[in-house]
């Protein structure tokens, strides 16, 4: 038969871990400094290291303006809070706390005080998990755990706590060893536990009590997988689970006994009080969820308020000056609507004078010539000039004609054909009055010449004037004019009189107003300002209460997961485990007892993974995290 296993027992007692803060807190002098330190490891789906990231809480209880510590971190850096620190010998720094607790963290590359190494097999044979995805058959995952911190024979007893989820798409016929498996339907959480080092230190393999119980440093599971694949892992170790259960006060078998008794029933109250701490963070998780979506929507409306008020904080000049503007503006138009209005009193009669005369325009217009006896009229006149045309050609012709009768008679006289002397001076006398003549024509046609352009000139208007008569377009002006009621103007000169008087006194009352809506603007200028000023804060208070809220609902998820395992835990740890050691226990185990001081004390020593003050209490837990397998 396998030997009976302390794991159970101790695996549920380490869940304690997890809760150790709520549950069974140490108690410190109330003047004493604290730091509590959170070692967060990276590691790759084997377990090997691969970043070191520290976080450190400096309780300020004294309100003490400086803090003094000691850290071998580098690239330290204040997480929640401006505060600066200086360095100084050694490993020592001082932070200007100026009342405040102190968080920060930093990088390390020293070795772990436990180091972890994950093997995986594939139907019996071992395979690297890279290769490892995608298949399928039967597979077996070994957690072992090696503490190298010890001490004259005694490790520092670190309770390690992994959890591994596996989805029952995956994973079927799930089985372990030194773990616990709770299934929601969807998904295996299997809750793995190793003490690495307590059973050399507490030597039960020479006792009687190290027959009756084995004390694992690994933790196992084998299952039956399809298409492999796997989240992350989560390990969570401590140094001071023992003491947590007041095992540092047992000296004797009895005080054994009675601490095994009162274990016992604070057992039982653990179990009743996990119950109730699990419904009221199912409480806490549901209301999480609601200010997570509540605090969202806020951060977007405050965001999109403060881009607002930025935005109209930038155009508040524009404001104030275009209100400024508008002031000078209206008094502009004040003094305008004024002339305005004087300009219009006369408007009325003015319009009817306009209406008489376009009554005369009217009556003339009506007596015109169509545009037929315009036409024909300026037919007229084109007559009148070709008729000089006509005159002076005729002239032309005849004083061609005349110096014709000119040359006959000279070539007469030329040939001496005209012997009587009374005949050629008669015929001398002719051809000089037809010279004559001949010049009256010419001094006629130049006059002739003279009045055509004189008369053209004087009908050039006429013409023109008959021209834009005709014109149809001007035809149907002097319709559209026949037609006009002027009766309308006159009516329409009242009216806008009546508005002129109106637009002025409105004007002067916008006008009056003015002083104060410059004064009220600069004061909203100034609200303006102080608005998106606080828009800036609003946004960025909202913005980390969201990003809180996210961290709570996400916070509130895990915390549920933990409690709900930590109430299955309780009880199982009860049952299987407080209980079955209060009856087992035999008379060979002095030596035991003694060994279990000295390795509680080890646990309590070790304080912190880096470095503190002196006269500072430390408390470390760490973090490690395993990458996923997909």
């Amino acid at each position: 038969m396998r030997k009976k296993t302390l794991s159970r027992a101790l695996a549920m007692a380490a869940s304690l871990v997890l809760c150790a803060s709520m549950a069974a807190a140490p108690v410190y002098a109330a003047d004493s400094q604290e730091k509590e330190e959170t070692v967060y490891v990276k590691a790759d789906a084997e377990g090997n290291t691969q970043t070191v990231i520290v976080s450190d809480w400096l309780k300020n209880k004294k309100k003490s303006a400086e803090l003094k510590d000691a850290t071998d971190l580098n690239d330290i850096e204040n997480v929640k809070g401006d505060e600066t620190f200086q360095k100084g010998s050694k490993h020592s720094i001082t932070w200007d706390a100026n009342g405040n607790d102190i968080y920060y963290q930093g990088k390390t590359d020293k070795e772990l005080p436990v180091s972890m190494q994950v093997t995986y097999y594939l139907d019996g044979k071992e395979i690297s998990p890279k290769d490892l995805v995608g298949k399928s058959g039967k597979v077996r995952v070994r957690y072992e755990f090696t503490n190298h911190d010890v001490h004259n024979g005694i490790y520092t007893p670190f309770t390690m706590i992994t959890a591994v989820i596996l989805p029952t798409e995956h994973f079927s016929n799930v089985k372990m060893e030194n773990a616990r498996d709770i299934s929601d339907g969807s998904k295996h959480i299997l809750m793995g536990v190793a003490f690495p080092g307590l059973s050399d230190s507490l030597k039960l393999k020479d006792s009687a009590i190290g027959q009756k119980f084995d004390i694992p440093d690994s933790f196992e599971f084998t299952a039956d997988v399809k298409d492999f694949q796997m989240t992350v892992t989560a390990t969570v170790a401590s140094a001071d689970t023992l003491s947590e259960f007041g095992l540092d006060k047992v000296d004797t078998i009895d005080e054994l006994n009675d601490s095994l008794t009162t274990l016992s029933n604070a057992s039982e109250k653990l179990v009743n009080g996990s119950g109730e701490l699990l419904s009221g963070v199912k409480e806490l998780r549901d209301a999480s969820k609601t200010l997570k979506n509540g605090t969202a929507v806020l951060n977007k409306k405050t965001k999109e308020l403060s881009k607002g008020l930025n935005t109209l904080d930038d155009k508040k000049d524009d404001l104030i000056s275009g209100a400024k503007k508008l002031s000078k503006g209206t008094k502009d138009l004040k003094a305008g609507t004024s002339e305005l209005e004087k300009k219009t009193k006369s408007l009325p009669s003015m319009m009817k004078e306009l209406a008489s005369g376009l009554e005369n325009i009217k009556s003339l217009t009506g007596s015109l010539p169509s545009r037929q006896k315009l036409q024909e009229l300026a037919s007229g006149l084109d007559s009148i000039t070709s008729s000089f045309e006509t005159i002076k050609s005729a002239n032309i012709q005849y004083s061609q004609a005349l110096q014709g009768q000119i040359d006959s008679l000279t070539a007469m006289l030329g040939r001496g054909t005209v012997s009587d002397s009374a005949d050629v001076g008669d015929i001398r006398t002719a051809i000089g009055t037809m010279q004559a003549i001949q010049g009256k024509m010419k001094d006629e046609n130049d006059t002739i010449d003279q009045q055509s352009k004189a008369l053209s000139s004087s009908l050039a208007p006429a013409k023109a004037l008959i021209q834009k008569l005709s014109d149809p377009s001007t035809q149907a002006s002097f319709k559209k004019l026949n037609s006009l009621d002027t009766r309308e103007l006159t009516t329409a000169a009242s009216s806008l009189r009546s508005a002129a008087v109106k637009l002025n006194k409105g004007a002067g009352d916008l006008s009056s107003g003015q002083s104060d809506l410059v004064s009220g603007t600069n004061q909203l200028g100034q609200g303006i300002h102080t608005a998106a000023s606080g828009g800036k804060k609003l946004s960025s208070a909202t913005g980390t209460l969201a990003s809180g809220g996210s961290k709570l609902s996400s916070g509130t998820d895990a915390l549920y997961t933990g409690a709900d395992t930590l109430n299955t835990g309780l009880i199982q740890f009860n049952q299987d485990g407080i209980q079955r050691l209060v009856n087992i226990m035999d008379h060979d185990v002095q030596n035991t007892l003694d060994r279990i001081n000295d390795t509680v004390k080890q646990g309590d020593k070790y304080q912190t993974f880096t470095k503190k003050a002196k006269g500072t209490k430390g408390s470390v837990k760490f973090m490690i995290e395993t990458e996923e397998i997909e």
